[in-house]
């Protein structure tokens, strides 16, 4: 069901004059190349009718699977990371989390000062910054933990689905409701990210609008944590 297409940027592109300078945008964009090519593999495994083995059937059912669940998890930990680029929250706190540690993360600041510890959500602080907070803590935060659960448990480590030997067509459908489920999840994630693109495009471009007005002034926005 893939409709439209979408740029991928190569180490090449950096060197162009109108290269972009945040380097989320070049991994999202072969995150998002490589989650299609999974996301086209599924669909092509689960309605293909050619004989096949039944255990071979089941074996790429979970390898599929397991690969579209991993890379959904890898392209929403990119795009948030592409957002959290643009503000002044330092890179220590993001440059190397994974999704869950983006949802929820020990606050640094406290930690080495000897307050009292405490959590802070970067994903949350974009949305508190836009008035978005209540929509990502009802919705978007239970789907990002759904993903981080499934790649840990499913996906990663050496934790995997359980092998069911049955017929090539029952394997088949398994992976096509799979696959869709978790394609849905990604789409609802996306609509809410898009939303926060969004809002931070328009505050960008109002800013460099600023910016190129005589004795103006303006930095990045500071995001505090919510």
């Amino acid at each position: 069901m893939r409709t439209g297409r979408f740029s991928v940027f190569a180490k090449e592109h950096m060197d162009e004059p109108s290269a972009y300078s945040n380097p989320y945008t070049y991994r999202a964009s072969l995150l998002a190349a490589i989650l299609a090519d999974v996301i086209n593999a599924s669909h092509a495994e689960a309605t293909s009718t050619s004989p096949i083995d039944a255990m071979e059937a089941d074996i790429r059912r979970v390898r599929i699977y397991n690969e579209q669940v991993l890379y959904t998890a890898r392209i929403c930990e990119a795009l948030i990371k592409q957002l959290l680029y643009c503000t002044q929250i330092g890179k220590k706190y993001y440059e190397n989390a994974a999704l869950g540690a983006l949802l929820s993360t020990e606050c640094r600041g406290c930690k080495s000062s000897g307050a009292r510890r405490h959590k802070l959500s970067l994903l949350g602080s974009l949305a508190h910054r836009y008035h978005l907070c209540l929509p990502f803590e009802h919705c978007l935060f239970e789907h990002l933990k759904i993903v981080t659960r499934r790649r840990n448990v499913e996906a990663a480590h050496s934790d995997v689905q359980v092998l069911q030997i049955r017929t090539t067509e029952a394997s088949r459908q398994q992976l096509q409701a799979d696959s869709v489920e978790v394609g849905e999840e990604l789409v609802h994630m996306l609509k809410h990210i898009s939303e926060l693109e969004e809002k931070m495009l328009g505050e960008l471009n109002v800013m460099a609008f600023n910016a190129l007005r005589p004795g103006r002034s303006v930095n990045r926005p500071s995001i505090p944590s919510a």
